[in-house]
């Protein structure tokens, strides 16, 4: 009888066979084309829940709606209407107060009728022309203390210039123009609560059909110093404190359906998990195939896999948590909007807004890159945990406000969404690398230092971290290229 060969002879394989038979592990990629499919999958689902909110959208009246209050050249075939506007507590509209107002939203005494985040928006309007708006409720009665509610806007009554003010009725979400706001449809009537020489009083026009699409739509922000009492009893322009900011144009932020917003949700979730286990299939294959290039993050990642799946584990969750909470409270989602919106705007990412504005997309590219990764990865990331990982903190913060401002609840997210799901996986998983990297680093050194290897395991842990940095680097930059390309491309910036 033929004795069966049983043993395995080494020098018949490749290294990288050597080490498949060592560890037993599986050398193909079917498990990378597989998760890359299950994205396809998600990014369809997005596409139909993009449909869905499409339809919705147009179905509306006033969608395309929009408050100029600027100055602008406005078509003589185009309806307009004389507007006034008034924040009802003009504090909580300065710019540096959007913070302190998610926190007032939760604190503070629903009866209170002197503190209001809402505007009130005046307009001559016949009730013909409000009748198709209205979702709920009734119509104010002319000449009465009576409102319409935005979808945002609270139902309690309010307070301004010594009137109370009574809702009666709320408008359709997607409204285009008032989604925080009050309509109050009897300017002439009350011209006394919106003076001309009041600084939180901003008088514009109402564009019912054509406003979002309008070339010449005012772009930026209106700013008006706070008024301040003065000891001479009189109120006084304050330049030097806060100032009221309102946007040059109001319009275009309005909820979607209920439905598409969770059905966007849960898209959004299997594009994260197909993301993480296309790229964990993927650095392990590398790690097996033994590409050099970035040999020491492939092999931490192999050796301490299970924690390389916790972090992408923990840090989504915190993501979708926040998503989920704001999907809850669209008011604080809203002022997340608002937020992020002033930073790209006026604030610290001003630069990349211009970048977009400008429409070249190699130098919106840089500035997306310089900021996510020389900024919030290089310098806040490494740099601040090269003693103890805090840069890991702030990488989760930024995960969370990410996370609560990408809720998919406003029209024409999911459709934004299906080309920047790619930019969110890919983005995420390189800053879910870097905190990775940096946890690995004390506990590297702390073995070393338990093993009497401290040289060593320096040595291990700086390569580590600076491969780390360099895998980042590749990774963030072909997601900048790739976001700045289709936003300007396909989105207009």
């Amino acid at each position: 009888m033929k004795i069966r060969k049983t043993f395995i002879d080494i020098r018949d394989y490749a290294p990288a066979q050597i080490r498949w038979l060592h560890e037993k592990s599986p050398y193909s990629w079917k498990a990378v084309v597989f998760s890359a499919g299950l994205f396809l999958v998600a990014a369809f689902s997005l596409l139909l829940a993009a449909a869905v909110d499409l339809t919705y959208y147009e179905c509306n009246p006033w969608h395309l709606s929009a408050i100029y209050l600027s100055p602008t050249k406005i078509p003589a075939d185009v309806k307009s209407y004389p507007v006034a506007v008034r924040p009802l507590t003009p504090m909580l509209w300065t710019g540096e107060d959007i913070i302190h107002t998610l926190f007032r939203l939760g604190e503070k005494d629903p009866d209170d009728l002197s503190t209001r985040w809402e505007l009130l928006i005046a307009a001559d309007l016949k009730p013909e022309e409000l009748q198709p708006l209205l979702l709920s409720g009734r119509l104010p009665e002319p000449g009465t203390n009576e409102v319409l509610a935005g979808d945002l806007a609270s139902e309690k009554d309010f307070a301004l210039e010594g009137k109370i003010f009574t809702v009666v009725g709320h408008l359709r979400p997607a409204l285009s123009g008032f989604i925080c706001s009050y309509l109050l449809p009897d300017l002439s009537n009350f011209a006394d609560i919106f003076p001309e020489d009041n600084n939180a009083v901003f008088h514009g026009l109402l564009l019912p059909e054509k406003g979002l699409d309008s070339p010449d739509a005012p772009k930026g922000k209106l700013r008006r110093p706070l008024r301040k009492l003065h000891v001479s009893g009189e109120f006084i322009d304050d330049e030097e404190g806060p100032q009221i900011e309102l946007p040059a144009m109001l319009g275009g932020i309005m909820r979607t359906l209920e439905e598409v917003a969770w059905w966007s949700f849960l898209s959004m979730i299997l594009c994260a998990f197909s993301g993480s286990l296309f790229f964990i299939f993927l650095f392990r294959q590398m790690h097996l195939r033994q590409y050099r290039l970035f040999a020491p993050i492939h092999r931490a990642m192999n050796d301490y896999q299970k924690f390389f799946v916790f972090t992408h584990f923990f840090m989504y969750a915190a993501f979708f948590f926040a998503m989920h909470t704001t999907l809850h409270y669209p008011a604080i989602a809203f002022h997340l909007k608002r937020y992020i919106m002033d930073t790209f705007s006026q604030g610290g990412l001003e630069f990349i807004g211009s970048a977009y504005d400008a429409g070249n997309v190699f130098q919106a590219a840089w500035a997306t890159f310089y900021n996510n990764y020389i900024d919030q990865t290089l310098f806040m990331t490494f740099g601040w945990s090269l003693l103890i990982p805090v840069g890991v903190m702030k990488t989760l913060g930024s995960f969370i406000l990410v996370g609560g401002v990408m809720a998919p609840m406003w029209v024409g997210t999911p459709l934004v969404l299906i080309f920047h799901s790619l930019t969110m996986i890919v983005e995420l998983e390189a800053y879910i690398i870097a905190s990775f990297a940096v946890l690995l680093w004390p506990y590297i050194l702390i073995r070393g230092i338990r093993n009497k290897a401290f040289g060593s395991a320096v040595k291990k842990g700086v390569a580590i971290l600076f491969n780390a940095a360099l895998l980042t680097a590749v990774i963030l930059m072909a997601a900048a290229f790739y976001e700045a390309l289709t936003l300007i491309k396909l989105f207009g910036g």
